[in-house]
């Protein structure tokens, strides 16, 4: 079975649900920033860059401190699925090491208070739950034998993992022959 090393999900900021780009947004409890935007990885749309506001930022990183000053944003929503949170402010910055397009930090988790299922990689809010999607080839090589199963042995694992209530196993269909 496959258990995440870090709890990674796939959403978009401020648009609505499936609307413009995806991004890869990490949870990090070590952030004390509620919400990052890496523009390492991402352009910051057309349409936020009205509403930003400049501030100083000292940021102590594995590589040292940046000290910049960056665009935030305040009173933003983030969705992740069909479901939407707010988040108090989004600061901009560029992290080239770090490989995910959105971190949301301590401050957002201490507000929301989710319950992680640390072996699902599964976070959840008190009206929805957001799931992980496996997005790099690690994810994709550890799932590599439920790709390559047949049609009967799909439809017994899709069985089994229906009959267990702490299975919260994602499955997606590429192609059937």
């Amino acid at each position: 079975k496959f258990h995440p090393n870090a709890m990674v999900f796939e959403g978009y900021w401020g648009t609505g649900p499936n609307e413009g780009r995806a991004y890869e947004i990490l949870i990090d409890c070590h952030s004390s920033i509620e919400c990052i935007v890496n523009t390492a990885h991402v352009s910051v749309p057309a349409s936020k860059l009205k509403k930003a506001t400049l501030e100083p930022h000292r940021i102590r990183t594995g590589g040292g401190i940046i000290e910049t000053n960056a665009r935030t944003w305040t009173n933003q929503h983030v969705f992740v699925g069909n479901s939407s949170v707010a988040v108090s402010k989004v600061t901009e910055l560029s992290i080239s090491a770090l490989d995910y397009d959105m971190i949301l930090g301590y401050p957002f988790l201490t507000r929301h208070n989710p319950a992680p299922n640390w072996r699902t990689g599964a976070l959840s809010f008190p009206k929805f739950v957001w799931h992980p999607v496996a997005k790099s080839y690690t994810d994709v090589k550890a799932h590599r034998s439920a790709l390559q199963t047949s049609p009967r042995q799909l439809v017994n694992e899709l069985k089994r993992a229906d009959e267990d209530p702490d299975d919260d196993t994602l499955f997606v269909l590429a192609s059937m022959t």
